[in-house]
């Protein structure tokens, strides 16, 4: 939904660019070792959680400040990458942020204005709005060098449900996010690619209670299937750390928002 253009414009701009995507991977690869792996923090990187196809990579964690007794609720990002199929992942995804679930709720749903805090989005229109949903049409550009930018188009459908999906999405053949907790009361949104520059680029929001009062748990799921002529393996590092500044961009959204509301 709101990271999709964006994501695949991206895919596109590291696809551009063997030198760049190539050191990426090898970097990836490196810190998939069990040495990179030893209980330091991980470096911010886009590839710091991405390992090579076949390889668990380690989560991707930023360093985030919060209440007094924050030590007892994890305000990392974290992004994992589960290989799916020779050319297909899982990208999974979760945030603590600092405001209620209805607030996380009316960001994400308010689909005219997703360009005014979603990075790399440069045109989003909402081309039809229906019960429980809406179709946009997204643009997103990615700046690759000397000043070049790279763009992708999609069209995506988007489906409300405020309730919560019955199940695990799974039936509608959407990933279910991780870090959900059963039996706790969530919201779903779910996403699908009509047209675009991927063969399949779909994916669901999940918006629960967090641990402390008046914080909520955002978590993202999405499955990835790039055209034949381009690897997967080549741009999904490229992918998770977009998803990683979209997710980063909702909670700085959410929050000053927030911040407003309690005033």
């Amino acid at each position: 939904m709101t990271c999709s253009a964006g994501t695949m414009s991206a895919a596109r701009a590291a696809a551009s660019t063997p030198a760049r995507a190539t050191s990426l991977h090898r970097a990836a690869a490196a810190r998939a070792s069990p040495a990179a792996r030893a209980p330091a923090p991980a470096p911010a990187s886009t590839t710091s959680h991405c390992g090579l196809a076949g390889a668990r990579p380690a989560p991707r964690r930023a360093a985030r400040g919060g209440p007094a007794n924050a030590a007892a609720v994890s305000w990392d990002v974290d992004v994992n990458v589960d290989p799916k199929g020779p050319n297909t992942r899982e990208l999974f995804a979760s945030i603590t942020i600092a405001a209620p679930p209805d607030l996380i709720w009316d960001c994400l749903t308010d689909y005219e204005n997703l360009a005014d805090f979603i990075p790399s989005l440069e045109t989003n229109k909402l081309m039809e709005r229906f019960p429980g949903g809406c179709k946009l049409y997204q643009v997103g550009a990615q700046d690759v060098a000397l000043g070049a930018k790279f763009r992708a188009k999609a069209l995506v459908e988007c489906r409300e449900y405020p309730a919560g999906l019955r199940g695990d999405g799974a039936r509608l053949g959407f990933p279910q996010p991780r870090g959900t907790v059963w039996g706790r009361k969530s919201s779903d949104i779910t996403f699908k690619m009509i047209e675009g520059d991927f063969r399949v680029f779909k994916g669901m929001w999940n918006i629960q209670n967090g641990r402390m009062p008046g914080t909520s748990r955002l978590s993202y799921a999405v499955t990835v299937t790039p055209q034949l002529w381009l690897p997967v393996a080549l741009v999904q590092g490229r992918i998770a750390g977009e998803i990683e500044a979209n997710l980063k961009a909702v909670r700085s959204h959410a929050e000053r928002l927030q911040t407003v509301r309690s005033t």
